[in-house]
């Protein structure tokens, strides 16, 4: 099927991510680890994944590839999230945490810690009996990526002031800050498209030819190994910024609805002085927001093997 014969609600990315996105929230808040409905909605978040790439691919002469690119990422993102949550931890409203140790999340509910977590909920019962607090459970969990201020949080989560790493924002200042960022770094990335604009060259100085640097390095201009290095420059900061708006978007509607926590979105880097070695940059600076949904079926997959 093509996109063309997709009726027009459907005919976008912006839809598939939309209708990831409230999948995985209901499923979450509304339903019981050992529910059904949930392997069952697999294959219906993949179709979500289909439908975003096929129907981007006719709206490249209307919006921002790079635009298109965000809501591809983040629909395959939330794919993962599913997987992760849902089928393999398996994150209850209930059990407010992975009721499944499968991905190697700790299970809480069979540790130490059970009985200050279950008075914790207890205490505070009625505020998150209704289905609106389930729906708020739900959708603060699809954006659970390094679980931030948890028994759960992945290594290196960075805080919000360096000097004082308990010191929280206000929600305006929050919001304001992540705005900003957000908006930069959208400015950033248009800046490096116009740059980027003109492509008609790209066939000359990226052929296949030279693609080899070493093999060939008596014929290798300065000009070439500049134009390169700009090149591989300019596509990491691309790749940085995008991830950072996509980031800072989340927050925004998150914490916009009030429908989360400001501690459980920290900044989405480390300082970039620390970045001054490879184990550095990958396991300290640089994002670890992929993680848990990467790194869940990874695990499934060895101790299967």
């Amino acid at each position: 099927m093509s996109s063309q014969s997709l009726p027009p609600l459907l005919s976008h990315p912006l839809t598939a991510f939309a209708l990831s996105l409230t999948q995985c929230v209901l499923t979450l808040g509304f339903t019981s680890q050992d529910s059904p409905l949930r392997p069952l909605g697999l294959a219906p978040m993949l179709a979500y994944v289909y439908l975003a790439l096929r129907t981007s691919q006719t709206h490249r002469a209307t919006t921002h590839q790079l635009y298109l690119s965000m809501l591809t990422g983040s629909t395959a993102s939330m794919a993962l999230q599913y997987l992760d949550s849902a089928l393999l931890s398996r994150w209850t409203y209930t059990a407010r945490g992975p009721t499944s140790a499968l991905g190697g999340q700790k299970n809480l509910r069979h540790s130490d810690e059970t009985g200050h977590h279950h008075c914790h909920r207890s205490a505070g019962h009625t505020a998150f009996s209704s289905s609106w607090s389930r729906l708020v459970f739900g959708w603060e969990e699809a954006f659970r990526a390094r679980s931030a201020r948890s028994p759960w949080e992945v290594k290196n989560v960075p805080s919000f002031d360096p000097g004082h790493p308990d010191a929280v924002p206000t929600k305006a200042q929050f919001l304001r800050r992540t705005a900003l960022r957000a908006l930069l770094s959208l400015f950033v990335v248009d800046v490096i498209g116009y740059l980027g604009r003109d492509a008609s060259m790209n066939a000359v100085h990226f052929a296949r030819g030279r693609i080899p640097v070493f093999a060939r390095w008596r014929s290798v201009t300065g000009e070439e190994l500049v134009l390169r290095l700009v090149s591989s420059v300019l596509n990491w900061a691309t790749f940085v910024c995008l991830l950072q708006a996509l980031y800072d978007g989340a927050a925004i509607a998150v914490m916009g609805l009030g429908w989360g926590r400001i501690e459980r979105w920290p900044p989405l880097f480390n300082r970039w002085t620390e970045c001054w070695s490879v184990r550095r940059f990958w396991g300290y600076v640089t994002t670890k927001s992929l993680l848990p949904a990467c790194q869940t079926p990874s695990s499934v997959y060895l101790l299967m093997g």
